[in-house]
C-alpha cells in the first residue's frame, strides 16, 4: 500500500488554490483540524539514533515511547506501507538504551521481549490537536504530547505505538507550508463544509425574506400611523379656531348688550317724542 499521490503539502500555493477553487482557506483548515476534523502531519525525514530530522530543518530527539498493547505483536511488519522505512533493531545486549521495550507473541515469553536500540523512519507523523492554535493560526509542538504515525492514504493512524520527543526548550514551532493533508479526507472535509456553507446561505435568504416582509409591514404601519396622527391634529386645528371664533363673538356682543340693558323703555319714549317735535318744525 502507497500513500504517493494522496497528500497535499499546505503551501501557499496549493492554499490559495483551495481558497480559489473550493473557499476553502487556511482559516478553514485551522478550525477544522482544532476541532478533530482534518488531520494535519509533518513529515519526519528520519529518526535515526534518537536524532530526528524534519523538511524545515529542525532537529530534535526521540525519548521514548508508548507501546499500548504488548501482545500477539510483531512489529517487524506491524507498519506495511509501501512509502515508509521502518527498522525497528532491537539489542539485548544493550543497557544504556532509554526507550524501551518492543514485545513478541506473549508477555510472559521473556526470550521475545527485547530492548529498542533504534528506529529508523521516514514518513508522516500526525499533529495532536491540542497543539494547534487557530486564534494565532500556529502549531507547536510541546514535549508533553504523544505523536502517532501515519499508517494508510485513509488517514488510518496507529494508536498502539506513540513516540515522545524532546523539543529544544520543551516546544517546537513547525510552519504551516510544512504541514500536510491527505487528499481523501480533505475531499470530505471541503464537501461537508460546502454543505454547511448553503445550509447558512439559505438561512441567511430566509431570514432576508422575512426581515423584509417586516420591514414593509412596519414602514405600511408607519405610513397609516403618520396619516391618524395628521387628520387629528387637522381635527384639533379646527376645533381651536371654532373655540376662537366663539370667544371673538363672545367679546364682539358684549357692548351691544349692554346698550341694551341701559337703553329703558321710557328713554326711548322721550326720544320719539322729541324725534316728533323735531319733525314738525
Amino acid at each position: 500500500m502507497s500513500i504517493l499521490g494522496s497528500y497535499l503539502i499546505l503551501n501557499d500555493k496549493n492554499i490559495q488554490k483551495l481558497q480559489n477553487e473550493f473557499n476553502f482557506g487556511i482559516d478553514e483548515i485551522f478550525h477544522y483540524s482544532k476541532n478533530n476534523a482534518l488531520d494535519l502531519f509533518i513529515r519526519i525525514e528520519k529518526i535515526e539514533s534518537k536524532k530526528v530530522k524534519t523538511e524545515f530543518n529542525s532537529d530534535f530527539e526521540l525519548c521514548g515511547f508508548v507501546n499500548s498493547e504488548k501482545k500477539d505483536r510483531f512489529y517487524n511488519d506491524f507498519f506495511k506501507v509501501a512509502d515508509y522505512n521502518i527498522d525497528l533493531q532491537i539489542d539485548d545486549e544493550k543497557d544504556d538504551v532509554p526507550f524501551g521495550y518492543v514485545y513478541g507473541l506473549s508477555d510472559c515469553d521473556e526470550q521475545a521481549k527485547g530492548k529498542l536500540s533504534m528506529i529508523q523512519f521516514d514518513g508522516f507523523i500526525q499533529i495532536p490537536s491540542r497543539t494547534i492554535n487557530e486564534t494565532a493560526q500556529k502549531i507547536i509542538l510541546d514535549k508533553f504530547s504523544s505523536y502517532r504515525f501515519l499508517n494508510n492514504e485513509f488517514g488510518d493512524l496507529n494508536h498502539n505505538f506513540g513516540l515522545n520527543f524532546d523539543f529544544p526548550n520543551n516546544y517546537l514551532d513547525v510552519p504551516t507550508q510544512y504541514t500536510y493533508v491527505l487528499i481523501e479526507q480533505l475531499k470530505e472535509i471541503i464537501d461537508f463544509h460546502q454543505d454547511e456553507q448553503l445550509k447558512k446561505q439559505s438561512n441567511d435568504s430566509i431570514d432576508s425574506t422575512e426581515l423584509q416582509e417586516e420591514k414593509a409591514k412596519n414602514t405600511q404601519l408607519q405610513a397609516e400611523n403618520e396619516r391618524l396622527k395628521a387628520e387629528l391634529k387637522a381635527q384639533q386645528d379646527r376645533i381651536a379656531e371654532l373655540e376662537q371664533k366663539l370667544q371673538q363673538s363672545a367679546v364682539d356682543s358684549e357692548p351691544v348688550l349692554e346698550n341694551a340693558k341701559a337703553y329703558d323703555v321710557r328713554e326711548r319714549e322721550t326720544h320719539l317724542l322729541m324725534i316728533g317735535a323735531l319733525s314738525n318744525l
